[in-house]
């Protein structure tokens, strides 16, 4: 709808302009109609984005030729103008044509006459609105275009994918003062928390706008700390080279430009919900060292992991003699136990030590996250293994994408109890469905390192030994004591076969505090001892 002010000096006139004309239907809106020039002036100052303004010639303070000249000194796109004046002021219209008007319609005028003059200037006005579109369109793509390759060349350079790039070149814009070669600089790193539910949440018109605003706003941030060059990464990661200044203050420049990034991002953006973690690197001389400068940002970067959502965190090269592939087996092996023989409260407790153990070995985040899920792996695999029921590799995998989805230390802590007590949960929901047999069987799992009796897993189960003797032959082709003893004997070869624990030490596992006992036990049951068994496993 274009905007349309109205000059008329005459009551009846304006009365008839209000009445006599459907303006909306011609595709304008009336914002004002006035009684003389000056009135109007005061209007447009106010109100710039008048397309059209239609005036009288002959009117008090402030004619229609004086107001043409005033609205042609206008800054902006030139603002269509329609004169009207009576019969014999052909010096008026002469000195309109003059002032660019290409409206003039003499009193008095019909209905039919100015709806053929507006419906001239609509079209002359779409035209200008479309050229413009398309202008302002191509500007964008060009624009968008370079951002894009700029991005493009960044990410070969800072991940050093092309080495034959020269930054020096990217550079020449800036200050000639500027010390590409020997300079100290700091690079600044800057992503989205949540970036998986920003993209749920919006859709891809206002992810472009949101990061667009943010780029800007952390753009214009950054010049207020020095900043050389910026650069989006799409899809989320926004990459600033500052200028380091004194050795003194570098580190805390960093964190007052991360500080700043956030505070400016929730005063300005409001129109979307987001939140950055920022990264800095070390200090560091020339521009050749900046690929080196962004893997430093980016480790501080997710250091939020530990630190949290929304932090801003400065890089610090890792202590020397830090544990590579550490992995708290022993504390996994407790907490499994625990959960196996329902000990919860326990479980829960040795699994807070096994994340703290992690978290202060020194592996990295994404080393945490991988143990953690093969740590609930085989958690629920030894779960299911005493219940008798499969693991299905669905499971697994789901299992193994909802840790790698979380962000924190305490996010994963969370998600990982919750995940623990799915399997408590739907293990108990499926042993509903278990017989008797399976179910005393399930005991027998849990209790192997003991001695056990048929009239205890029977009491276990809920009825008498001799029932219970009788089903379980029924069911496993087995008598219990038989069936008991091939049980060990399954377990000592896995123990055997995949720790290292002695020979004495796999029998008190499996319920034989003899080691005697049970290598004749396991001789007469594989023909061999187990000894015997470990020197073949390492012939093949």
């Amino acid at each position: 709808m274009y905007k349309l002010l109205i000059v008329e000096d005459e009551l009846s006139t304006r009365k008839w302009y209000t009445k006599i004309i459907n303006w909306e239907k011609n595709g304008f809106e009336v914002i004002a109609i006035v009684e003389d020039g000056q009135q109007a002036w005061e209007i447009l100052k106010e109100r710039p984005e008048v397309d059209v303004v239609m005036t009288d010639i002959r009117m008090p303070y402030m004619d229609g030729l004086e107001l043409t000249e005033r609205i042609r000194s206008l800054p902006g796109e030139p603002v269509e103008i329609v004169i009207l004046s009576g019969f014999g002021e052909f010096d008026y219209a002469q000195q309109a044509i003059k002032l660019g008007v290409r409206d003039y319609l003499l009193k008095p005028v019909t209905k039919e006459q100015l709806t053929e003059v507006f419906e001239t200037i609509a079209r002359r006005l779409d035209e200008r609105h479309l050229q413009s579109t398309k202008i302002q369109y191509a500007n964008q793509m060009q624009k968008e275009k370079a951002l894009f390759q700029k991005a493009q060349i960044y990410e070969r350079w800072l991940t050093r994918k092309d080495i034959l790039i020269s930054p020096e070149r990217w550079f020449n814009q800036f200050d000639a003062q500027l010390d590409l070669v020997n300079g100290s600089f700091l690079m600044l790193v800057a992503e989205f928390d949540d970036y998986t539910k920003f993209t749920d949440n919006y859709n891809d018109e206002d992810q472009k706008l949101c990061r667009f605003i943010v780029h800007n706003i952390l753009d214009e941030i950054s010049h207020n700390y020095g900043a050389v060059d910026s650069v989006l990464m799409p899809p989320n990661r926004f990459v600033f080279l500052l200028e380091a200044g004194s050795e003194r203050a570098v580190d805390n420049k960093g964190l007052l430009a991360g500080h700043a990034f956030q505070e400016s991002l929730n005063k300005y953006l409001r129109l979307f919900n987001v939140q950055l973690s920022v990264g800095c690197s070390q200090r560091f001389e020339g521009i050749s060292n900046v690929p080196e400068a962004y893997v430093q940002a980016f480790k501080a970067l997710r250091h939020k992991f530990f630190t949290g959502k929304g932090s801003v965190n400065l890089f610090h090269p890792s202590p020397q003699g830090q544990n590579e592939g550490f992995y708290p087996t022993e504390l996994e092996k407790k907490l499994i136990i625990a959960f196996k023989q329902g000990e919860e409260q326990g479980g829960y407790g040795l699994f807070n030590e096994f994340l703290l153990n992690l978290c202060s070995s020194g592996e990295s985040e994404d080393s945490i996250r991988f143990i953690v899920g093969e740590m609930l792996v085989n958690l629920f695999r030894q779960l299911r293994e005493v219940k008798s029921l499969p693991v299905t590799s669905e499971v697994m995998e789901m299992f193994i994408e909802e840790i790698r989805c979380q962000e924190t230390y305490v996010e994963l802590t969370e998600k990982a109890k919750e995940l623990i007590q799915f399997m408590l949960e739907s293990i108990a929901i499926e042993a509903l469905s278990l017989s008797p047999v399976s179910k005393g069987i399930e005991y027998m799992k849990i209790k192997l390192s003991r001695d056990i009796s048929l009239q205890e897993v029977a009491e276990y189960v809920g009825i008498s030994a001799s029932y219970f003797s009788t089903l379980f032959k029924q069911e496993k082709g087995y008598n219990f004591v038989d069936f008991l003893v091939r049980l060990r004997m399954e377990k000592s070869l896995e123990l055997l076969e995949r720790t290292a624990l002695t020979v004495a030490q796999v029998g008190d596992e499996v319920g034989y505090q003899s080691y005697r006992y049970f290598t004749k036990v396991f001789k007469d049951y594989y023909a061999m001892t187990p000894t015997q068994f470990r020197e073949r496993l390492k012939m093949t």
